[in-house]
């Protein structure tokens, strides 16, 4: 199962689309992101920003599938509640003023879900690499839910 990727030829805009696998039934509450590195609306990240690190509010009992990041592995931690993707030495680095959208669980790619079946929401977050090119835009600072 591949999700969209789209690359600006500007070098000004990237989707980044993960879709992870289902897991077996057992807990109550759909699961959610509690944290992101970079965090949503982050600027002047590094153009050779090492990883991205996304952790949940439940652990995983499966392993992930992520589509768009080709060369940005995932690896879970012990607990399995904490996603990091690793640039890979070949992936080059962005280029400053590029904003970067990384999207979980894009429709119709529902498969990321807790123990219990139940499936974590639509969550994006993004993060301007460089200084922002528009610092008096206006942006998202929340949603609900989130």
């Amino acid at each position: 199962m591949s999700a969209p990727t789209a690359f600006s030829n500007l070098g000004v805009a990237v989707l980044v689309t993960a879709a992870l696998t289902a897991a077996a039934p057992s807990s109550a509450t759909a699961p959610t992101v509690v944290a992101t590195d970079p965090t949503n609306g982050a600027t002047g990240v590094a153009a050779d920003l090492h990883e991205i690190v996304i952790s949940f509010s439940e652990s995983r009992d499966l392993g992930s599938s992520i589509s768009g990041l080709h060369s940005w592995p995932g690896t879970w931690n012990t607990s399995r509640d904490v996603l990091t993707l690793v640039r890979s030495a070949s992936e080059p680095p962005w280029i400053a003023g590029q904003i970067i959208t990384v999207t979980l669980n894009l429709p119709p790619y529902y498969s990321f879900a807790n123990s219990g079946g139940e499936l974590l929401g639509t969550y994006a977050f993004t993060f301007t690499v460089g200084a922002d090119p528009n610092p008096d835009r206006p942006s998202v600072v929340a949603t609900t839910p989130i």
